[in-house]
């Protein structure tokens, strides 16, 4: 065979080989990016609930019984949490369950958190959303780690959310795009003095 033939088809093949191996990076970052923004957008979403939530642990109670349970995947606590609703104090739950799995993504490792309470509509309702990571932390005044209830003071929250579909690295290896939050909450109610006057947290 001609060595100028060969050498034109190693040199195609080469070329080929690098161009085919460059589209599919910049196909697996276009992924990745929409991935990482659905990710912001259902995190936001949940977190407004959250960040509702978890700042009004208590509002409008006696801070002796404003949680009722305290695990590292649960919590129950009273509060008044909207002005529109014609509830007044509930009780709210927040809890993870890695035994309800969510079956309508690919994705194996998202779980449902649950929250039940009320709504800013004038109903109470069971909400899930799918998350792969949600862990609870409770903390004292001196800021350590406790699991005596009357003593909390603060509650950390750690979430992580993957995307609900993968992108191909390497064959049908998938790798699903994650975001990952934690903060520490004080609620008004459990840190203030008693008779004090409380207001509530947007």
């Amino acid at each position: 065979m001609n060595i100028g033939i060969t050498a034109s088809f190693v040199i195609g093949g080469i070329f080929l080989i690098t161009f085919l191996k460059f589209n599919n990076n910049v196909i697996n970052q276009t992924h990745e990016l929409l991935h990482r923004e659905l990710n912001h957008e259902k995190m936001n979403t949940l977190l407004e609930i959250i960040e509702h939530d978890f700042y009004n642990i208590g509002f409008g109670i006696d801070t002796t019984v404003a949680i009722l349970e305290s695990t590292p995947t649960s919590i129950v606590f009273k509060s008044d949490l909207h002005d529109d609703d014609n509830f007044g104090v509930t009780n709210v739950r927040w809890f993870f369950n890695i035994n309800d799995p969510v079956t309508d993504t690919e994705n194996p490792n998202d779980f449902y958190l649950t929250r039940i309470g009320p709504s800013g509509f004038s109903s109470v309702n069971t909400s899930k959303f799918p998350v792969t990571h949600f862990k609870l932390m409770y903390y004292n005044t001196n800021d350590s780690l406790t699991s005596f209830r009357p003593d909390i003071r603060k509650i950390e929250v750690e979430l992580i959310i993957e995307s609900s579909d993968g992108y191909k690295i390497n064959g049908d290896n998938k790798t699903y795009s994650s975001l990952v939050w934690k903060r520490k909450f004080s609620p008004t109610t459990l840190n203030i003095p008693a008779n004090a006057l409380i207001t509530r947290s947007l």
